[in-house]
């Protein structure tokens, strides 16, 4: 066995031509002789920390874990570790973990969620030259992003209701501020209009929001008020599936059936959509594609640091899933109200 094999193995570089029995060997050797890889020394010798920083405004609702989880597994699979900050909807601490990622070792920082379009801790890193990627859209910043077309997605569920027959549709969401919201209502309210029909201010319910998104609290809590719209809405889009089954528990308290009386339908197809009470129509965001485009664009910034080119601007549509939840009104005449 030759001297590079064995520092493969204990560096754990990913080698597919490394044999099982081979890798054993080196790892049952290293364990006899107490032998700890000595990172430090690494760094020092080879000029790289081969550290990758992963920025979250929160990581509340499935699909921000989902994300975050997929992203750390692309990060580790090319030979990268992973270095998370996570600012729990803190502005003041986000902007401070991009301080330090800046003035640290890391090579690159994967951005994977933002308080908003204006982001003064994605400024800091861009300003201090660290490669970064943004998963979420940015503005007025010269960076890659590779972001999920949710206006598209919003516009695909409503299109779903609508050609259902339903008119009077309600939408549940977070601050508009946010671009991922502001880009789900978009899409609602332009499928809206290509059918005729104005969006109801009435229809428009606010979640009391603790975060960003929204959690099956606030989606209960939503649904309560959304008791008080006359006449009900016949459906209701959710701009996540948290809050889409906590505002359908709070309808069927009150003995409205979903589907039969009202249909339902949220966004990213989180592992709970599936086994809600009646499971959740959905919008499927492609989370694998997404984390593994982000980081192989974030390796190549790092791989070429003095090359200049264009950033990259990456848009990814997700899937409508159907399911139980919006069945109920295929037959039923709606009018249209403006």
């Amino acid at each position: 066995m030759g001297v590079a094999t064995a520092s493969r193995v204990l560096r754990g570089d990913p080698q597919p031509l490394i044999g099982v029995k081979t890798r054993e060997r080196v790892l049952d050797a290293a364990r006899r002789l107490k032998y700890r890889h000595n990172l430090q020394a690494r760094q020092l010798r080879t000029g790289r920390s081969e550290v990758v920083g992963i920025l979250a405004w929160g990581l509340s609702g499935g699909v921000n874990l989902a994300r975050y989880q997929a992203v750390e597994r692309a990060i580790r699979a090319g030979g990268y570790r992973a270095l998370m900050g996570h600012a729990a909807g803190d502005e003041e601490l986000r902007l401070q973990l991009a301080k330090e990622f800046a003035s640290s070792a890391v090579e690159g920082v994967i951005v994977l969620n933002t308080g908003g379009a204006h982001d003064a801790a994605v400024q800091v890193l861009v300003e201090r030259g660290v490669p970064i990627v943004s998963m979420e859209p940015l503005e007025g910043l010269s960076a890659d992003v590779v972001t999920v077309d949710r206006r598209a997605g919003a516009h695909l569920v409503t299109k779903h209701l609508l050609e259902l027959g339903h008119r009077r549709i309600a939408f549940l969401c977070g601050k508009l501020t946010v671009p991922a919201n502001a880009e789900r209502f978009q899409g609602y309210r332009e499928a809206l209009g290509e059918h005729g029909c104005s969006p109801d201010e009435a229809l428009l319910v606010r979640i009391a929001r603790s975060d960003t998104w929204g959690h099956y609290g606030q989606g209960y809590e939503a649904g309560q008020r959304l008791l008080a719209v006359r006449p009900l809405p016949t459906a209701v889009f959710c701009n996540n599936d948290e809050v889409a089954i906590g505002a359908m528990r709070s309808l069927g308290e009150a003995g409205i059936r979903i589907p039969e009386d009202v249909a339902m339908a949220g966004f990213d197809d989180a592992e709970a959509a599936a086994y809600a009470p009646v499971p959740l129509t959905t919008l499927a965001q492609p989370v694998q594609e997404q984390a593994a485009r982000a980081v192989s664009l974030l390796f190549e910034r790092i791989a070429k640091p003095d090359e200049e080119r264009q950033p990259h601007a990456i848009r990814l549509t997700p899937r409508l899933v159907v399911r139980a939840s919006c069945g109920a009104a295929a037959g039923r005449k709606r009018i249209c109200e403006h």
